[in-house]
């Protein structure tokens, strides 16, 4: 009985060599899928990128998946991370009930590029998350690495020369060289998987790139043991990217957001360079409105820290934080963040924001004018 996937055509996934340009080595990748051609192109400093056959399966898989077409990649893959690629697709389906189990036809073979690394690389931001790890992991790391295109824009150039600005200050500070990597693969992406579910693979990719510099690489957790949930870089995931000469560390789900935040409230070169938004509303570094500003500038006064924190131009806005309406898992960071005050007796004027935030009493409110005004209009 022939399946969905035997009656489309697969996906063919090749690779051309870094064309190296002056100082930048440029890898470009054609991935056909039926009719379309797409290219996906990656920028990288000369001679810091591998040839790599692992990138091409970790960008596709997912797509792939959801498009419930085979996978074919022109060049021998890792025998490690073929094999673990049924478990990487039972996981993700299990998320994504969209997607199906795919066929893969890949040759195992030697890994592409010789010789492993001898760095080790972390996935660096600038986030809560990502200064984390590297403090936990600093006398290990040898080096950061940062990807334009995918929290920020490769199109929003004054924001990405921003934070790219903040981060060569960090790394200069640091004593750590920054890797800055740019490429159009979530625009690519973003047209068959969401980004929630992606951005784990994503790392994957970049990180198979660099494989000649680095048998390591840090991927920081979002969440704590306590909340995961299906998320696309996750501690079941990340470390199935792995080959036989690089592997990846999903690192920092022991900690909980206030103890990350305890963490870097020590150091001064996180707390001046830290960028936790997303929105980055009117091209600001960190807008100081949006639920991710205000909840981390909640967090960072529970410890009393906010004021040495020049990272957020603004003061936190109370009525703001009060009226914020909040999903699951943050609102457990803002009840940590609760509880911690409550216990000290400090903060007063925090610890009711945040209960009022916590409570809901202001968004059941508007609840109730909706229905009151939806059931005007049938009277």
């Amino acid at each position: 009985m022939r399946t969905q996937t035997d009656l489309k055509a697969p996906i063919i996934v090749t690779e051309l060599k870094p064309v190296d340009r002056e100082n930048v080595s440029v890898v470009y990748t054609s991935i056909q899928i039926g009719d379309e051609k797409n290219e996906v192109w990656y920028r990288l400093p000369a001679g810091a990128a591998a040839s790599s056959s692992e990138t091409l399966l970790a960008s596709t898989l997912f797509p792939a998946m959801r498009e419930a077409r085979s996978l074919q990649i022109e060049r021998p893959v890792s025998p490690r991370l073929l094999g673990n690629a049924p478990t990487i697709q039972k996981i993700f389906r299990t998320w994504d009930l969209r997607s199906q189990e795919i066929t893969i036809d890949a040759t195992p073979g030697a890994i592409a590029g010789s010789n492993p690394g001898h760095g080790v690389g972390c996935f660096f931001t600038g986030g809560l998350d990502s200064f984390y790890t590297f403090l936990k992991h600093k006398e290990e790391i040898t080096h950061l690495v940062f990807v334009h295109g995918f929290d920020v824009s490769i199109n929003d150039l004054p924001l990405r020369a921003r934070v790219s600005k903040s981060l060569q200050e960090v790394s200069a500070k640091l004593q750590k060289p920054l890797i800055e990597v740019e490429t159009n693969l979530r625009e690519f992406s973003d047209r068959y998987v969401n980004w929630e579910f992606y951005h784990g693979a994503a790392l994957a990719a970049v990180g198979h790139l660099l494989s000649s510099r680095f048998h390591k690489m840090f991927i920081a957790a979002s969440r704590s043991y306590a909340d995961l949930i299906p998320l696309g870089s996750h501690p079941l995931l990340d470390p199935l990217w792995s080959t036989e000469t690089t592997e990846f560390v999903h690192d920092g789900c022991e900690a909980t957001r206030i103890e990350k935040a305890a963490v870097i409230a020590s150091d001064d070169i996180a707390l001046k360079h830290l960028r936790v938004c997303w929105e980055n509303r009117g091209g600001a570094y960190n807008c100081g409105r949006c639920e991710k500003c205000l909840r981390t500038m909640a967090c960072l006064r529970t410890l009393g820290v906010l004021q040495r924190c020049s990272a957020f131009e603004s003061p936190l806005n109370l009525k703001a934080l009060a009226d914020l309406k909040v999903k699951r898992i943050p609102r457990a960071y803002l009840e940590n963040n609760l509880e911690v005050l409550e216990r000290s007796g400090a903060d007063p004027e925090l610890a009711e924001a945040l209960r009022r935030c916590l409570s809901g009493r202001r968004h059941a409110g508007l609840a109730r004018r909706a229905l009151r005004k939806l059931g005007s209009k049938f009277k």
